[in-house]
């Protein structure tokens, strides 16, 4: 039951946080109590889904510190479900974390298309949206655009990151 001196978990206390989240989480796939919403979520992966995604969403929509806050914990608690569910430990995230800390350059990061909410929304930047309103004139590319950040500038290409983008792709 414990692994200190005092029985417990730890000689510094009970566990807290993450952890003890994860703790209760992983108990809980073993043995949840009747009626329990942590196995319904591992019951019904459709309603998993739609709980990290409704979250996800609103963890975007936040605000203020205390909803950031707020949102990030409801987030994380779906997240460790789906972990918990499938037999991954936070010791198996922090290895990911680990090895990507170790790779040399980085893919662009951004969002894919079905996800990226720039597409998605009008522009409120004055600027941007009357230079994304004016097409290119005929047998010319986009220039990019001076007063607000625009993806139609072309990126430098460093051959060695773009053979570790690469491999990383195959991944």
């Amino acid at each position: 039951v414990g692994f200190c001196h005092l029985e417990t978990y730890s000689c510094f206390g009970q566990r807290r946080g993450i952890a003890g989240l994860m703790h209760t989480l992983e108990e809980r796939r073993l043995s949840a109590p009747v009626g329990s919403y942590t196995k319904r979520l591992y019951d019904d992966p459709v309603f998993l889904k739609s709980k990290l995604i409704e979250e996800a969403h609103e963890l975007g929509d936040a605000a203020t510190k205390a909803e950031v806050a707020a949102e990030a914990a409801d987030v994380l608690y779906f997240a460790l479900v789906a972990c918990a569910r499938t037999g991954v430990s936070i010791t198996d995230i922090e290895r990911v974390f680990d090895q990507r800390a170790l790779k040399v350059s980085r893919r662009p990061g951004n969002a894919k298309p079905q996800h990226d909410q720039s597409k998605l929304q009008p522009a409120t930047n004055v600027a941007a949206a009357v230079h994304a309103a004016q097409p290119p004139p005929p047998n010319k590319q986009a220039e990019p655009c001076a007063a607000a950040p625009c993806s139609s500038a072309p990126a430098a290409v460093n051959t060695n990151e773009a053979k570790v983008d690469a491999e990383q792709e195959e991944d």
